[in-house]
């Protein structure tokens, strides 16, 4: 009869939070003993706590900032809350309703969140260990020597800061990989709209995330050390493009091949992630890439040097901060104003196309939720480029199930064209490959940890970079070729017809021309 009571007493208190919501938000929030730390593109805020019958804290209800139905997280200091004892966190997602998406729990109800211990504003927090064929375990800091990024033979790496009892339970279960991230048990409450996650607490600060987070300092950070080693990365350059309305630099991570001379009419290939804020999956599939063509991997090495990439781990810098889900990808003179993001990206882009460059392929990486699809699927295939796409998915979906990973069909969910995205940008001015797949790290039937998710990065680079020189896409190569030289002659015209330079031009020369 107690439990009963208890269950119906913590019922009530959700219900009369949902169901009296604008009244309450008013409300100045009493004292808790708990509180959000301050964290770059976290998004959740406590706004109750529920006690047991002797008075104990037992439940923290907590809601987002603004409505992100593909994402949340929060950092939370416990330092005050009982210890060794059972502690529930509920997210309500009454009221969170968009004009495109219900906030219903039941997408979530397979969802296994993770949580850390670690400070998620440490790039350490992103590190993970692996072992090796002789049994030791390697980290995955790419800057440092090589003799330090070996952390021993033990049952646990050697380096890590957090004592054994508390960093054992992030080991994966075959015990070669360790992760400051793992997944914990949740359980869906359609009726009032909450999903939970129970945990007992033990250190002072707990993170608590949909997924493995990808900050934008931790790009910032990654973009800075290959820079100030250069040395030991030839042929990589960061290319700053613009800034943000918010300030933040808008950056292009290009991979030429080393100790030769940049070549502007090498094959091309355009990858780039987060034009939705709040999906980073894609962010942590590009990072993969990118190792991936920094490795020794001699299919890494051939592409390095038949194939420059373009990389853009972060498209929406500012969404993406500000845990923010909107469409960063507008790539339109009808947007007033136009998006800034968008000048900036299309105009480093047309300045490459004007210098004798190209653009072969463009790979935009979004999210899916838990239930929605596989490890990797394509969403939107161009009927304009349908069989050459079936033809590329095919042997990219297969290598995939090859290494493990879920997948969809090779024809994707849907047709159609997205000319607004920088995708279809590229493909209506340049004859590009545009291709949208979407990632799911958090599929039941393959979660993935974080070097899982990032050596999917590692298949996409190495499938891509086949087919690009195969024979299939040669026809399309030819035409881009055809289509780039009448392209620089049409913009040689462009200019003395409109009367005003190049330095001048405007939102329709760049977005509706491309120009």
């Amino acid at each position: 009869m107690q439990q009963i009571t208890r269950k119906f007493i913590r019922l009530s208190a959700w219900l009369a939070l949902a169901f009296c919501l604008p009244a309450w938000a008013a409300a100045p929030n009493p004292p808790l003993p708990i509180k959000v730390m301050a964290e770059e593109g976290f998004n959740l805020r406590i706004v109750d706590t529920l006690a047991d019958s002797e008075g104990r804290p037992s439940e923290v209800i907590l809601r987002e900032t603004r409505p992100a139905h593909d994402w949340f997280a929060v950092t939370m200091d416990v330092t005050h809350m009982p210890k060794g004892v059972p502690i529930t966190f509920g997210l309500s997602l009454a009221g969170e309703d968009t004009p495109h998406n219900t906030a219903d729990v039941h997408k979530w109800r397979n969802l296994r969140p993770v949580i850390s211990i670690s400070d998620p504003a440490k790039t350490s927090s992103y590190e993970y260990y692996t072992r090796d064929a002789a049994g030791h375990w390697r980290s995955s800091d790419l800057f440092i020597d090589d003799a330090a990024r070996d952390a021993g033979t033990g049952t646990l790496p050697d380096k890590l800061a957090s004592h054994p009892e508390r960093a054992t339970p992030y080991l994966t279960d075959d015990g070669k990989t360790w992760q400051a991230w793992r997944t914990v048990e949740a359980e869906v409450e359609p009726t009032i709209n909450v999903f939970r996650v129970q945990q007992t607490l033990d250190e002072p600060a707990l993170t608590l995330a949909m997924r493995v987070p990808f900050p934008y300092f931790y790009q910032n950070r990654f973009f800075h050390q290959l820079q100030a080693q250069a040395e030991r990365f030839p042929g990589v350059t960061v290319d700053t493009v613009g800034r943000s309305p918010e300030g933040r630099a808008l950056q292009v991570l290009r991979f030429d091949p080393p100790h030769a001379a940049p070549t502007m009419n090498r094959p091309t290939i355009l990858a780039y992630a987060r034009e939705h804020g709040t999906e980073p999956d894609g962010s942590h599939c590009i990072l993969g890439l990118a190792r991936w063509l920094l490795s020794d991997d001699p299919a890494a090495i051939v592409s390095r040097r038949d194939t420059t990439w373009l990389l853009i781990p972060i498209l929406d810098v500012d969404a993406a901060a500000r845990a923010e889900y909107r469409l960063g990808d507008v790539y339109t003179a009808n947007a007033q104003p136009p998006m800034p993001e968008a000048t900036s990206y299309a105009t480093y882009l047309v300045h490459r196309l004007d210098a004798g460059g190209r653009v072969d392929m463009v790979v935009n990486l979004n999210n899916l939720e838990c239930d929605e699809g596989g490890n990797l699927l394509d969403s939107v295939v161009d009927p304009a480029q349908k069989t050459l796409t079936i033809a590329l998915n095919t042997e990219l979906f297969a290598q995939a199930k090859r290494e493990g990973y879920t997948t969809g069909k090779p024809a994707g969910w849907h047709t159609g064209q997205m000319p607004l995205r920088l995708s279809g940008w590229c493909a209506a001015h340049g004859g590009s490959l545009a291709l949208i797949y979407e990632l799911n790290a958090c599929d039941p039937k393959s979660r993935l940890s974080l070097p899982r998710l990032q050596h999917l990065g590692a298949v996409l680079g190495q499938e891509l970079s086949i087919f690009l020189h195969s024979p299939a896409f040669a026809p399309t190569a030819s035409a881009i070729t055809a289509q780039f030289a009448a392209r620089r002659q049409a913009a040689a015209a462009w200019w003395p017809k409109v009367g005003h330079p190049v330095a001048a031009r405007t939102a329709f020369d760049l977005f509706t021309m491309g120009y």
